[in-house]
C-alpha cells in the first residue's frame, strides 16, 4: 500500500510540474497585465523583503517538457486531444482576473488539459475554494 501511495505522489508531482511548465508567465505579464509586474519565481511575492528567496531562478516555460511529464504520469491524449479536464475558479477581483483565467485555459489546452473556468462572486469563491 505504501508503494502505491509513493507512486501516486510522484504522478501528482509530475502533473503539477507539467502545469507549471505549460504556462508562459512572461507572456502572461506582458499580455494580461500590460507589462506591469514580473513573472513569479516561487510562491512568495518578490516584493516581500523578509521571505522572498532571491536565489530562485525564473520558472521555466516548456510545452515539450510538460507533454513528456503528462505522458510519464499516465495521462495520454484521447482521440479529441484531451488528457483530462479540470475546473478553474479565478479570483473575482475584476476583468484582469477573467482574462488571466482565459489565458491559463489557452496555455493548458496546448498540453491537452481542458479547463472549465467558473466565475463566482467573492462569497461564492471563498466557499468554493476554502470550504467546498
Amino acid at each position: 500500500m505504501a508503494r502505491d501511495t509513493k507512486i501516486e505522489e510522484r504522478r501528482k508531482a509530475r502533473v503539477r510540474k507539467a502545469i507549471s511548465l505549460a504556462i508562459d508567465r512572461r507572456r502572461l505579464v506582458d499580455v494580461i497585465w500590460y507589462g506591469q509586474g514580473k513573472p513569479a519565481s516561487g510562491p512568495i511575492v518578490s516584493g516581500n523583503p523578509n521571505h522572498f528567496d532571491k536565489s530562485l531562478k525564473p520558472l521555466e516555460y516548456s510545452v515539450d517538457k510538460a507533454n513528456k511529464l503528462l505522458d510519464a504520469a499516465g495521462y495520454k491524449r484521447g482521440a479529441d486531444g484531451v488528457r483530462f479536464k479540470l475546473t478553474q475558479n479565478f479570483l473575482p477581483y475584476g476583468e484582469e482576473w477573467v482574462r488571466q483565467g482565459e489565458f491559463i485555459k489557452q496555455e493548458l489546452r496546448k498540453v491537452g488539459i481542458a479547463v472549465e473556468t467558473q466565475s463566482l462572486d467573492m462569497g461564492g469563491w471563498l466557499k468554493r475554494i476554502y470550504t467546498d
